[in-house]
C-alpha cells in the first residue's frame, strides 16, 4: 500500500495542494518538503525535480529530501500520477521515462 495525500507547497505564502505518493509507507510525510512550480528553489542538490502532465501545460514539482531515508526512497516519493524526473539531486536526467 501507498500513502497518497495532498501536500501543501512548502512556501509559507503558498496554498497550492500537490497530490503526492509515498510508496509502501517507507517515507514519513515529515521527511520531505514539496514545492509547486512557482516556488521551486534554485538550489536543488537535496531532492528531485519532477515533470507532471497538468492539463495542457507541464507542471513541475520539487521534492526536497530531509532525511537519508527519503533520499534512498526518492523514486517512490513523487507526484501521485504519471510523472518523470527531470533532475535528481542536482543532476539533470537525459532520458527521463515516466514513473507511474
Amino acid at each position: 500500500m501507498c500513502d497518497c495525500y495532498n501536500h501543501q507547497c512548502a512556501d509559507k505564502n503558498c496554498k497550492t495542494d500537490i497530490d503526492m505518493h509515498l510508496s509502501d509507507f517507507d517515507t514519513e510525510r515529515n521527511e520531505i518538503k514539496v514545492y509547486c512550480s512557482s516556488h521551486i528553489p534554485i538550489e536543488r542538490n537535496n531532492g528531485v525535480l519532477w515533470k507532471v502532465p497538468h492539463g495542457k501545460s507541464n507542471f513541475k514539482i520539487f521534492v526536497e529530501c530531509l532525511t537519508n531515508n527519503a533520499k534512498k526512497k526518492w523514486k517512490g516519493n513523487s507526484y501521485n500520477g504519471t510523472c518523470s524526473e527531470i533532475e535528481v539531486f542536482g543532476v539533470k536526467r537525459k532520458n527521463n521515462t515516466p514513473v507511474v
